[in-house]
């Protein structure tokens, strides 16, 4: 039984993880203007995998770290994407 709510719960996980993943990679696609020469679909798909294998791989402590990083990319990109508008 231990084995079936650890399965469902990992399920459950990877689909909420997945759905906010995609979200990040539209907002950067947005903010950045997507990668030249690189099919919107592939550039997501991509994007979605990698943040998705990280804390599979890495458990609680690769989620803090890919979540640091990730909100230092939108801090960033959203202090360059001012100062290009407004600069």
């Amino acid at each position: 039984m231990k084995g079936v709510l650890r399965l469902i719960s990992s399920a459950v996980i990877l689909v909420f993880l997945l759905l906010c993943s995609l979200g990040i990679c539209i907002r950067q696609d947005g903010i950045y203007g997507g990668l030249p020469g690189m099919d919107y679909q592939a550039a997501m798909i991509i994007c979605a995998a990698v943040i998705v294998f990280i804390p599979f791989m890495g458990g609680f402590k690769a989620v803090c770290w890919t979540d640091f990083f990730q909100g230092h990319a939108d801090a960033g990109g959203d202090f360059c994407r001012a100062a290009c508008r407004y600069g």
